[in-house]
């Protein structure tokens, strides 16, 4: 099976854009299998997505290490017409033999005023591999062979190339809705036979959106001690209602809205052993059951209502990092910058600041080591003012 992506102008369903000015690498990914039977993803990026879902870069082989760099890689462009009803193909040549291209070589629409939502970037590959039997064959991607007849927008031909605007948990899982989802999956499977745990539809996206990886326990819910340097509660405990689309509500506060006092995009729903994550509104401002969320309740990772999810429920939302970036700076640990989450510039910090007080070095920004970086900016802070207090009795000239 080869999967890859497929770009898209000014979607009209709300999803993401893809601008012909913005520098998109695409890449060909292939899955087959090699000694032992797993599955083989090749591509020279550290970083893909597969028909729509992520896969990180740890399960990832280089087209040489999987013994496929001498494959003949074709590539074509799919294009609808007016109407939607038909499919043109073209040729893209200058890609042939290349495992990645740039979207700014990729030829546009031959209609800009086509439908968007039905894709007016798509494109399709097909590579010849050998296969166990040492015989060649053509491995064709979805839409190599196009129908001629009009074709709903989610299930026509081609791959997506997904750039999520803004920061958000909910943009980033999106990536993952065909990757399998399996209740108690070890680790070591995961990562064999490349599919997620429940777990894992959050951190995950977490770990995309943040470029780090988080080597805290799989095992431990999100709502547990172990994750709670990551994540705070925003709310337990949240009731359904008999009435048809009435908020959620919580035996504390009631009804919860939507802002910083109450829930935001990519909050993280937990419904016992599940996840979702929300995407947004229904419009009524409130969180209810027919909100948007991504679940993976049937085993992958779909876009559906709250309604899907079935159970009270928690709200999780990642912790906001900026000021432990602003703290760690203060006390002499560079210029993180002002961005929200958690990433490997801030756990690098963090594992310095926790070597030179004579800490156990984990890279993690929990409780021990906000109190000691407390400690440390309080000591500074008194050095300060003993300076002043100095300076301002000081007689003048020095005597």
């Amino acid at each position: 099976m080869i999967a890859g992506a497929e770009g898209r102008q000014a979607s009209q369903t709300g999803g993401t854009t893809v601008n012909f000015g913005t520098p998109v690498e695409l890449h060909l990914v292939v899955e087959g299998e090699q000694a032992g039977g797993l599955p083989v993803y090749c591509t020279g990026a550290a970083r893909l997505r597969i028909a729509g879902r992520a896969v990180p870069k740890r399960m990832v082989l280089s087209p040489e290490a999987a013994g496929l760099q001498g494959a003949e890689v074709h590539w074509q462009a799919l294009n609808p017409t007016k109407d939607g009803r038909h499919w043109t193909q073209r040729r893209v040549d200058a890609w042939d033999h290349h495992w990645s291209a740039s979207i700014l070589d990729f030829p546009g629409g031959d209609d800009s005023s086509a439908d968007k939502r039905l894709g007016s970037m798509r494109f399709a590959v097909a590579i010849e591999i050998t296969g166990s039997d040492g015989a060649r064959r053509l491995v064709e991607s979805d839409g190599w062979r196009i129908p001629s007849t009009p074709t709903h927008p989610e299930s026509a031909p081609g791959f997506r190339l997904t750039r999520h605007g803004g920061q958000s948990l909910a943009g980033r899982a999106l990536g993952f809705s065909r990757l399998p989802v399996v209740p108690g999956l070890p680790v070591s499977y995961a990562r064999a036979k490349v599919a997620l745990a429940p777990i894992d539809v959050v951190l995950a996206a977490y770990e995309d959106m943040a470029e780090v990886s988080l080597e805290g326990p799989r095992d431990a819910p999100l709502g547990g001690a172990e994750w709670s340097w990551l994540f705070e509660t925003v709310a337990r405990g949240l009731m359904r209602r008999s009435l048809p689309n009435a908020p959620l509500v919580t035996p504390q506060s009631g009804a919860l809205a939507y802002g910083v006092d109450g829930v935001l995009k990519g909050d993280v729903l937990v419904v016992g052993e599940h996840y979702a994550i929300l995407q947004g509104d229904n419009v009524d401002g409130w969180l209810s059951e027919d909100d948007r969320v991504l679940h993976a309740t049937s085993g992958t990772i779909r876009s559906g209502t709250l309604s899907d999810v079935s159970g009270s429920l928690n709200v999780l939302r990642p912790r906001n990092f900026q000021p432990w970036r602003r703290r760690l700076a203060q006390a002499g640990y560079g210029e993180l910058g002002l961005v929200a989450f958690y990433t490997a510039n801030l756990a690098q910090a963090c594992r310095e600041f926790q070597r030179d007080h004579g800490m156990e070095v984990t890279g993690l920004p929990d409780d021990a080591t906000s109190q000691a970086l407390d400690d440390v900016l309080a000591a500074m802070d008194a050095v300060d003012d003993d300076t002043a207090a100095t300076q301002s009795t000081a007689p003048p000239g020095g005597r």
